[in-house]
């Protein structure tokens, strides 16, 4: 009889405890809701030194009265306050002098020209009327002896180039976009059967010069000519992600045609 009730008493005291335990964690999530904080996640980011990146708010439209802060290690380093007149602030001294980006309709951060001494925690804190929401990412830069910041390619007129895209093969979820001096020539997602060039942009200096690998989604630009020589960059996210890693090329058209 002795052993009966023992047991039974272990039984009570540990149900007890998961009573205890449960009404804890409802207590706490209660306290998350009623405050309004959003629970922090951390998102690794990894991009090739020399690369750029775009970590990403989910803001589609700062509101009024929003304040938007993203900080570095514990320093603050961006700031939008729809309020202020001077509503978008950044770092423009120190390690991360005219390295910083900041979108005043979203409050995106985009950092230029990743070094190895920019990896570290990257922390958003977006305070609205409607609560306040954290996130982090934890951004490491990855070392690729082919890449240091802007890839200069030179290209003998009437030639082709290959701009690689850093993939080995694309995938489902990958989103894709190439651009030539901020306009938009090729886009490629296939999630939404997307895979297409615009060669009638720019005034239709690309005609029939623009072809995407299908299966590294890497750019060929035949019959180079002087006026499709600049800066093009290839804007790599994933649906699944919150960010968008970014790689630039100069071209540059060399020599004259005897044609």
């Amino acid at each position: 009889m002795r052993c009966s009730t023992h047991s039974g008493s272990s039984v009570s005291s540990y149900q007890l405890i998961m009573k205890n335990l449960g009404l804890i964690f409802i207590f706490t999530l209660f306290v998350n809701v009623v405050s309004g904080i959003e629970t922090d996640v951390v998102e690794s980011v990894s991009v090739i030194v020399g690369d750029s990146v775009t970590l990403q708010t989910d803001v589609t439209q700062i509101q009024s009265n929003d304040v938007i802060e993203w900080s570095f290690e514990g320093y603050v380093i961006a700031r939008v306050n729809s309020d202020s007149s001077n509503s978008v602030q950044v770092n423009s001294a120190g390690k991360f002098r005219d390295k910083l980006q900041l979108d005043n309709q979203t409050g995106d951060l985009k950092i230029r020209d990743i070094r190895t001494a920019d990896s570290g925690l990257y922390e958003l804190d977006i305070n609205s009327p409607t609560g306040l929401s954290k996130k982090t990412f934890n951004v490491s830069g990855v070392i690729d002896l082919a890449s240091d910041g802007v890839t200069v390619v030179s290209v003998i007129e009437r030639d082709s180039v290959v701009l690689p895209s850093g993939l080995t093969k694309i995938q489902r979820e990958d989103q894709i976009t190439w651009k030539f001096k901020d306009t938009i020539i090729a886009e490629i997602n296939p999630a939404a059967g997307l895979f297409s060039t615009y060669d009638n942009v720019v005034d239709g200096r690309f005609r029939y010069r623009l072809h995407l690998n299908n299966q590294t989604g890497s750019l060929i630009i035949t019959n180079i000519k002087p006026n499709i020589s600049g800066l093009y960059e290839i804007n790599i996210s994933k649906s699944s992600s919150r960010y968008t890693t970014h790689k630039t090329f100069n071209v540059t058209s060399v020599g004259e045609s005897t044609q």
